[in-house]
C-alpha cells in the first residue's frame, strides 16, 4: 500500500470509522459506496465497498491525504475530495467507467450500513443461458479453491474466514 501523509500533524488528521456515499442518479439501494478506514502499523489501510454492478469489499491499493485532501484509489476505482473542517464528510469526485461527484459522510451506530470487512471482489458468471454463478475472489493470484452454497445459501453466506486461505 501507498501511504503518503503531509502539510498536517498526523494526529490531525483522522479518518478512522466508516464513511457511506451515494452514487448520483442511482436507485435507493444502488449505488451505495462505503468506507472503512484503520491504522495498520501506523499507515492508513482502508477497504472499499460498491454496490454497483456485484461488486463488493476491496482492499484500497492507495490513501494519500494531504493537510485536508484525500485521494486513494483500488482496482480502477479513483477518488479525490476534500475533508471538511469538522471531520465528518468529504466532497469530491470519483472516477471509474466516468467521473460523478461523490461525498462521503461518516457513520455512527444504528446509520451504519452493512459492512462485509472481507477484502474481496464479487462478480457473477455466466454459465448456461439464464445461469450464472456468484464468484467471490479474495486472491488474484494461487491456485482456486472452489466451494459452492447449497440450500437456500449465497455465495456471501459464511465467507468471512476463508480469506485465510490466501496464504495457502
Amino acid at each position: 500500500m501507498n501511504v503518503v501523509t503531509e502539510n498536517a500533524p498526523q494526529s490531525a488528521i483522522d479518518l478512522t470509522g466508516q464513511w457511506q456515499g451515494s452514487v448520483e442518479g442511482a436507485e435507493a439501494n444502488e449505488g451505495r459506496i462505503a468506507l472503512r478506514f484503520w491504522r495498520e502499523n501506523g499507515d492508513w489501510s482502508g477497504l472499499l465497498k460498491i454496490e454497483i454492478g456485484g461488486r463488493s469489499g476491496r482492499r484500497l491499493a492507495s490513501i494519500n491525504v494531504e493537510g485536508s485532501s484525500l485521494r486513494f484509489s483500488s482496482r480502477g476505482f479513483h477518488y479525490v475530495g476534500e475533508i471538511s473542517l469538522d471531520g465528518n464528510s468529504i466532497a469530491g469526485h470519483r472516477t471509474a467507467v466516468d467521473t460523478r461527484p461523490l461525498r462521503f459522510e461518516r457513520a455512527f451506530g444504528n446509520q451504519l450500513w452493512e459492512f462485509d470487512t472481507s477484502p474481496h471482489s464479487t462478480q457473477f458468471v455466466e454459465v448456461e443461458k439464464g445461469v450464472q454463478l456468484e464468484v467471490l475472489d479474495w486472491s488474484e493470484t494461487g491456485r482456486p479453491l472452489i466451494l459452492l452454497a447449497g440450500f437456500e445459501s449465497t455465495a456471501q453466506a459464511g465467507h468471512p474466514g476463508l480469506s485465510s486461505f490466501n496464504d495457502r
